[in-house]
């Protein structure tokens, strides 16, 4: 299979400290003179490389979470699948996979579907609506951002959330996130368990 390869912009920032800048010593016609910024290394862009294909990672584990929550949901209401049934492809097909529901929509029915059938208790109840919001919040982040190399912080991922904000690409983050969709995917899968052992077959 072709790997594609797309055009894309690499933005570097640098810190200057104006008393420790190094002139080279070349005097431009006009009188500017030329200054060294130093080098990024070979690894800082390969982290730039790692820090693109982790948030197509992330861009992807989203819409896989967002199907199981679409398979939730259409198992909540029209019942368990039981053979071809044109309501229940309508509903998938123009309700759930349509643009009527966000994922932040569909995150609030999860809620009242988890509610609905006591599916969890105490800390995991706020647990699966804290591990979706963040969820949300990183592809939303990844998808409209943009990542800046810095000399010296590494891979910064720059978004707007209400605010311009970032986030430092590093491995706690990355930790993080991969704590947080694995945890989410679990207490999904629960929740689908539930779902379709309680929902009857609807035809």
């Amino acid at each position: 299979m072709k790997q594609i390869e797309l055009p894309t912009v690499n933005t570097v920032s640098f810190k200057l400290n104006p008393s420790n800048i190094e002139f080279e010593g070349i005097v431009m016609p006009d009188g500017r003179q030329h200054i060294s910024l130093g080098n990024i290394d070979k690894e800082k862009w390969d982290n730039l490389t790692i820090a693109r294909e982790n948030g197509g990672k992330i861009l992807w584990a989203t819409i896989c979470m967002e199907h199981l929550m679409e398979d939730i949901i259409l198992s909540f209401f029209m019942g368990s699948f039981d053979g071809p049934n044109e309501k229940r492809e309508l509903f998938r097909n123009e309700l759930l996979k349509g643009s009527f529901l966000q994922l932040s929509s569909k995150k609030h029915l999860i809620s009242k579907i988890s509610n609905q059938y006591y599916a969890f208790k105490g800390k995991d109840r706020d647990k699966l609506q804290n591990c979706l919001k963040s969820i949300i919040q990183w592809r939303n982040a990844f998808a409209h951002g943009s990542f800046n190399l810095n000399a010296t912080e590494g891979v910064i991922l720059e978004y707007y959330s209400g605010a311009p904000k970032t986030e430092d690409l590093n491995d706690s983050f990355w930790n993080t996130v991969e704590a947080i969709y694995k945890k989410c995917d679990s207490l999904l899968k629960n929740l689908e368990n539930i779902v379709k052992k309680e929902s009857p077959r609807k035809r």
